[in-house]
């Protein structure tokens, strides 16, 4: 075991520290590792002992060892702080009691990482007599950085926790601690770890004064260091000096205790006075408001301009004057009335429900805040709606820039502020019926954040059912519904469509995401007379019910009329597209008069007048496209059975005819031209015709309606010689191609 170094003994008083300090070698690593010096470490040592003698009054000191032990160790760089300390003080004989303290320096950085500090790490005392153990690991940092974590960790030796900072997601200062002890009420909260950027307890940036919360649970304030108030309905003016100047002898903040939580709050002027004036990030001078964190020790500061992240150097901890701050249960409200460097006047008032409103609304109009309002129109599930988004400093001037719409961890959108200082954010037609609470937060640090409701409603479906046929022979099977369920969106939707007929329970249809909110019916055999078949949509989380009904007449078969079709084939090409022979007879030949219309799908393609014969001719339009086509046939009479046929168009043949104004032209002709027409019978065709120039192409003629179907290509840039040129229609969907040639000579 290697030898314990001499403590240093204590001088001339009791509260100074017995350091036991060496440098420990791992046993992985080596001698040559070590780049600690004497010097480097006794300056360390010495910086933490004039902070501690400042911030005591010189209740504690650290003395400063001339010579410092370098000892090897069973320790390893992989093993954790905690077990090195407890390795190399079995090792050297330290036993910790009043005011002894281990110091342990080591070249492994790994030592301190493994236990999730960054720097140096040490054991949370119960006072300033307790003693304790520090390391301290060589991780290159400046030695100002490092000076000042040293003295953050003898803080905790001295049961000092550490100086944080509320950040609030949704722009709020402040939050009642969760039920738990664990976290905050408020879910959006969390305590910020070292980010109260004027503390030497923050992060080691900071070194400055302990704030009034950590000093005095430390007992390191004078008796008037702090004045406890008690707020009354009637505001009262309280004058704040420097807190970091120990030269004053009257009460420099204020504790507030809020008499519905019994949680108290401390506020104090920071200026660049005392150890303020040593402030490695530079103070923030003004007012700030504090209290303990009641959410895992140490404190909190209550950041006016609060935001999650890290290590917010936004200059915004300090609350300037003019401003006002109305804590969570809005029982308690504190306004800044002035600041200056060397004092400041606050406001102090309990409020209750009937004033605390006012006072928030005063605490929100000094603070650059982003709002929004939910559009209270087409805000349904498929159409879920928009927010307004409004970005405006306290004056109404627009703070441009982004905001990131959130609803819990999810991420909506992020909208543009314009240079009005507006937003438009359309929310996801997905949104679940219900209230939805969105989260905005500006990218401008400062710019307090915002939350809005909206209410998404149930979306009113449409179930839309089509029979194949209105009127069938009774029994005889046969007759579909189709049915489709959608929401204005045009959103397929799934779900269990009841079906009953004339009032009786007939069956059920599935409606899945697959059948994109579409399913069939088969009605079967019927009896003679109307049947109503109703289907019935119970509605779902997201939509509300919805209904839809066909009625269906079902005839004797010696009495059943029906309408058919056939088509007259013959000579049927686009452009003269034929006609459909009808006929509406009964089951004992006796024709029906009336009218029929033809139907394909849902839209109407004309109609004939039948006679008391039965028959007609119907005359399809030249415009029917090639291809096959089924035509639905609908007598007026409805207890004529509706009919269908299909009907076939084919392409119609094009011709192609090419003229030339002479056959035989001298070079550089311009007059000389090749008139080219594609037309069917009677109609002149648009479209393309290329040409060909002894086989290489040249440049096409454009057919359109201004030219009915005729172009012309000029001669006269052709070379000497014989040309065969080719003209050829190239066709389309409803015409088949054709070509022409001409054979030119050019002299």
């Amino acid at each position: 075991m290697a030898s314990a170094p001499a403590a240093n003994a204590a001088t001339s008083s009791a509260h100074t520290m017995a350091l036991t300090v060496v440098v420990a070698i791992p046993a992985d690593k080596s001698t040559s590792d070590n780049t600690w010096t004497t010097a480097r470490m006794r300056s360390l040592l010495a910086s933490a002992d004039s902070y501690w003698t400042a911030e005591t009054q010189g209740s504690v000191v650290i003395p400063v060892p001339s010579a410092i032990t370098v000892v090897r160790t069973a320790a390893r760089s992989t093993d954790s702080a905690k077990s090195v300390l407890a390795t190399v003080a079995s090792e050297i004989g330290f036993t910790q009691g009043a005011y002894k303290t281990l110091v342990v320096f080591t070249p492994a950085t790994s030592v301190i990482s493994a236990s999730g500090a960054s720097v140096a790490a040490a054991t949370y005392g119960n006072s300033t007599e307790n003693g304790g153990q520090i390391i301290v690991s060589a991780k290159p940092k400046t030695d100002t950085v490092l000076a000042n974590i040293v003295t953050h960790e003898f803080g905790h030796l001295f049961s000092i926790g550490h100086a944080n900072r509320l950040g609030c997601g949704d722009g709020h200062v402040d939050s009642l601690p969760a039920a738990n002890g664990k976290g905050w009420q408020n879910t959006t909260c969390a305590t910020v770890e070292y980010d109260d950027n004027n503390d030497v307890m923050s992060n080691g940036y900071a070194r400055g004064a302990l704030n009034s919360v950590l000093a005095s649970e430390a007992g390191f304030t004078k008796a008037t260091d702090v004045l406890t108030v008690t707020p009354t309905a009637t505001a009262t003016s309280y004058t704040l000096l420097p807190w970091a100047d120990d030269t004053i002898t009257t009460a420099k903040a204020i504790r507030i205790t809020d008499s519905s939580t019994g949680i108290p709050f401390y506020v104090e002027l920071r200026t660049a006075v005392g150890l303020d004036s040593a402030d490695a990030v530079g103070v923030r001078a003004g007012v700030k408001i504090l209290k303990a964190n009641s959410a895992g020790g140490g404190s909190v500061t209550l950041d006016p301009t609060p935001t999650l992240k890290k290590l917010n150097t936004d200059g915004k901890q300090t609350w300037d004057a003019g401003s006002t701050f109305v804590n969570a249960s809005q029982t308690l409200g504190v306004t800044i009335t002035n600041v200056s460097a060397t004092r400041a006047t606050v406001s102090v008032v309990r409020l209750t429900p009937q004033t605390a409103a006012a006072y928030q609304a005063k605490a929100d109009a000094a603070t650059p805040q982003v709002t929004a309002t939910a559009s209270t129109t087409a805000s349904y599930y498929g159409t879920a709606g928009t927010l307004t988004i409004v970005s405006r400093d306290a004056k109404g001037a627009a703070i441009t820039g982004t905001v990131a719409v959130s609803e819990g961890s999810t991420a909506i959108a992020t909208a543009t502020i314009t240079s009005t200082g507006t937003a438009t954010v359309t929310i996801p037609k997905t949104a679940t019926a219900g209230v939805h609470h969105y989260t905005l937060v500006h990218s401008v640090p400062g710019v307090r954040s915002g939350s809005v409701a909206l209410t998404v409603a149930k979306a009113t479906p449409t179930l839309a059912a089509t029979a194949s046929a209105t009127t069938v022979t009774a029994g005889t099977a046969g007759a579909t519904t189709a049915i489709t369920l959608t929401i204005p969106t045009n959103i397929p939707l799934s779900g269990t469509v009841t079906v009953t007929k004339d009032g009786a329970a007939a069956g059920s249809l599935s409606l899945t995401s697959a059948s994109k909110g579409s399913a069939s019916y088969a009605v079967g055999a019927l009896t003679a007379g109307k049947h109503t078949l109703t289907f019935s949509y119970a509605g779902a989380g997201n939509t509300l019910p919805a209904k839809s009904s066909v009625v269906i007449t079902a005839v004797d078969a010696a009495n059943a009329a029906s309408v058919t079709a056939t088509s007259a084939g013959a000579s049927t090409y686009y452009a003269n597209q034929g006609t459909l022979a009808i006929t509406a007879k009964n089951g004992k030949g006796v024709g029906v008069a009336g009218t029929v219309t033809v139907y394909e799908g849902s839209t109407k393609v004309g109609a004939v007048a039948v006679p008391a014969t039965g028959t007609a001719s119907f005359a399809l339009p030249k415009t029917v496209s090639a291809g096959t086509h089924t035509y639905r046939l609908v007598h007026s009479t409805t207890a004529v059975q509706s009919g269908s046929v299909s009907h076939t168009v084919a392409k119609a043949k094009s011709t192609t005819v090419a003229r030339a104004t002479a056959t035989v032209i001298a070079a550089g002709d311009t007059t000389a031209a090749v008139k080219v027409s594609a037309t069917i019978p009677g109609v002149g065709l648009v479209g393309t015709v290329t040409v060909a120039d002894n086989g290489a192409a040249g440049k096409p003629i454009a057919l359109n309606a201004a030219n009915k179907g005729t172009g012309t290509f000029a001669l006269g840039s052709l070379t000497a010689g014989k040309h065969t040129l080719v003209f050829s229609y190239t066709g389309g969907a409803n015409t088949t191609p054709s070509s022409a040639t001409v054979v030119v000579t050019v002299k």
